[in-house]
């Protein structure tokens, strides 16, 4: 998976997610059409805060899945449901915010996680 981050993260915490797997691509202060183009090619988005996420940032993307906003010791975890009748790509169901804390060891949710049926693609 290809992550954007386009604000100041902890190295540490990159690297993790680099060891898990995925791409990191750093481009921090991005805003606006540079934003929508650094995006492309992208599944995840990582900001703190600094970065301006607008609608018509999310709807120019084809490749976003996911938006993640990190604190010193939490994530909120945002994204769409998938409503019947969805393709795979493109979930229109109702947004859910799912926020984390890392205790140390692990994230543990603290906000709850909607059922795995209603994340997971229509068959």
């Amino acid at each position: 998976m290809k992550v954007l981050v386009t604000d100041k993260a902890d190295a540490k915490a990159l690297d993790r997610i680099r060891r898990a797997g995925h791409e990191v691509v750093e481009k921090v202060g991005l805003q606006g059409a540079e934003l929508v183009e650094a995006l492309n090619g992208a599944q995840a988005l990582l900001v703190r805060g600094g970065t301006k996420v607008t609608g018509d940032v999310l709807r120019a993307t084809t490749t976003l899945k996911v938006v993640v906003r990190a604190g010193n010791r939490s994530v909120a975890l945002s994204y769409r449901l998938f409503a019947e009748g969805d393709k795979p790509c493109c979930p229109t169901g109702t947004k859910v915010r799912v926020l984390f804390r890392f205790d140390g060891e692990k994230l543990a949710p603290q906000t709850a996680i909607p059922p795995s049926a209603q994340r997971r693609a229509p068959a």
